[in-house]
């Protein structure tokens, strides 16, 4: 090899770096192109992607695992690890696990020795350790119980159970299967263009890592309407990419790696208000009374939603992002325009006789049979405002009722901001100031509405404020609605701040933190 020459071996996800000189010869091993340590060959091995050890070290990623022999250290998978005395999760020790008896199970997270079962290395109550087995993500038995998402189910016998199926998700599916969806989703907003940013991403994941926190949603199109990703299908693929976009494949490998750090992902799509979709298919866009294409007073353009034609664009969106690994689909801007000349909007189907919530209802049974095939839940965004009884039967102008919505969508994400509230809203000279009582009262409404539904099926899951309007938003401000939402059994919450700047010091740490 010539002077100075270097080659680069992958081995998962550790790097070995062979820099070969007149008189030396070192290696230098990496952990996803980050500088992690310098050892003679004979000293470094890697046991898998996420485990190495050395001669009197062990590591899982960077970290050091310290209270072992590095050279008993055994991988079992990505997250469980043993050696002479203790059992690892993420290279924290497993309390009460029998070494000698301990296993992994089907699912990464679980694990079980001869009198426990674990599950992200915390131990499980009351399950008949020789019997437990895993039927798939979702559920699991021993002799005495059924479990759903490790809850035990009353009622069931195990002897006698079958996994439910659904037709519409059949094991031979083209979509990769999503992670199971916690059963509180604690989740933080990413534009497009800070998910590609590794640095950024790379903080904001330790963050969910060390925090309470288990979810992101991200934008797969940017501001403009422009992708993330070079779409597969024929029908997208003249719409623009964004400078900041992912090749195809990288995206996919990121999607992987967040599934196996049991970090959920949501993709967030913006449905009508698509400049972009609205440019490139200007036959399905809203157009204006005396000829042309409509724009808000932002100069955007929109999808026609009373266009059947124009549906299929954001449901292929949808698609795609199920396609690439995301967990959920999430749509946003399901609605009528709410600002720009309004009065001069052409419609391509909207006769004097049809409402604009009637028109959204068409939509949300069209998106709920194309979208069937998918494994992934889908949910909606909705103003804050359709959680209020008083609206239960009013469209708002935009077409949006809960009433509608509960019936299509796994979860609905009322935009509850305590700053969008006008003075005077619930006796509040100013409704900002009282976080805790705007959502306290929005998700009772909320229930309210969802209860008089025939068979609804959504659950509720509120975007919260994290960012400052009228007043700063604090960590104080921030966990008065994580209450509301606590005290009303939500489904989880969202938290937006378009920085994408979320303080930990906000946020309750877990138990087995990485520093």
């Amino acid at each position: 090899m010539k002077k100075g020459a270097m080659i680069l071996v992958l081995i998962l996800s550790f790097w070995i770096s062979e820099s070969t000189a007149e008189s030396q010869n070192k290696k230098y091993f990496r952990y996803d192109g980050s500088s992690f340590s310098k050892w003679s060959e004979t000293d470094f091995e890697v046991l898998n992607k996420k485990y190495a050890k050395g001669r009197n070290r062990a590591f899982r990623k960077r970290r050091k695992i310290l209270k072992d022999r590095s050279r008993n250290l055994k991988a079992l998978n990505a997250n469980y690890s043993k050696g002479q005395k203790f059992v690892y999760f993420k290279g924290q020790k497993v309390k009460e696990a029998d070494k000698d008896s301990f296993k992994v199970l089907d699912w990464p997270n679980y694990g079980k020795d001869v009198k426990h079962v674990y599950y992200r290395g915390k131990k499980l109550a009351g399950i008949d350790s020789k019997s437990f087995k895993i039927l798939d993500f979702n559920y699991a038995k021993d002799n005495n119980h059924v479990y759903y998402a490790n809850e035990k189910l009353i009622g069931i016998n195990p002897k006698n159970f079958k996994i439910p199926t659904r037709k519409s998700k059949t094991s031979d599916s083209k979509y990769p299967p999503p992670l199971p969806t916690p059963e509180k989703v604690k989740g933080i907003y990413l534009t497009g263009y800070t998910f590609s940013r590794g640095q950024r991403r790379a903080q904001l994941i330790r963050l969910i890592e060390n925090t309470e926190l288990n979810t992101m949603v991200i934008d797969i199109k940017d501001p403009n309407g422009d992708f993330m990703f070079p779409p597969a299908a024929k029908e997208l693929k003249t719409i623009p990419l964004s400078r900041y976009s992912f090749q195809y494949e990288d995206l996919k490998k990121i999607l992987s790696q967040l599934q196996e750090n049991n970090i959920y992902t949501i993709a967030r799509i913006t449905t009508f208000q698509d400049h972009k979709a609205a440019s490139t298919f200007p036959h399905l866009a809203l157009k204006n009374k005396w000829g042309g294409g409509w724009k808000n007073w932002k100069g955007l353009s929109w999808l026609d939603m009373t266009n059947p034609l124009a549906w299929d664009i954001p449901l292929l969106q949808a698609k795609e992002a199920a396609l690439l690994g995301f967990d959920e689909i999430q749509f946003d801007y399901i609605r009528f325009p709410s600002d720009g000349n309004l009065s001069q909007i052409h419609y391509y189907n909207l006769p004097a006789n049809k409402t604009k919530y009637e028109a959204l209802t068409d939509f949300y049974k069209y998106a709920s049979t194309e979208l069937e095939e998918l494994k992934t839940p889908v949910s909606v965004d909705l103003f804050g405002f359709t959680y209020n009884r008083f609206n239960m039967h009013r469209d708002l102008n935009i077409g949006q009722r809960l009433i509608d919505a509960g019936t299509y969508f796994d979860y609905i994400s009322p935009m509850v901001y305590p700053s969008h509230y006008p003075k005077g809203y619930n006796g509040f000279d100013n409704p900002e100031d009282h976080p805790y009582s705007i959502l306290n009262k929005a998700l009772k409404d909320g229930k309210y509405i969802l209860k008089h539904i025939n068979n609804s099926k959504a659950k509720t899951r509120p975007w919260i404020q994290a960012f400052n309007l009228g007043l700063t938003y604090d960590g104080h401000m921030l966990r008065a609605q994580i209450k509301a939402c606590e005290d009303n059994n939500s489904s989880g919450w969202l938290l937006w701040n378009s920085r994408n700047s979320y303080p930990v010091s906000s946020f309750r740490k877990v138990k087995f933190a990485k520093k």
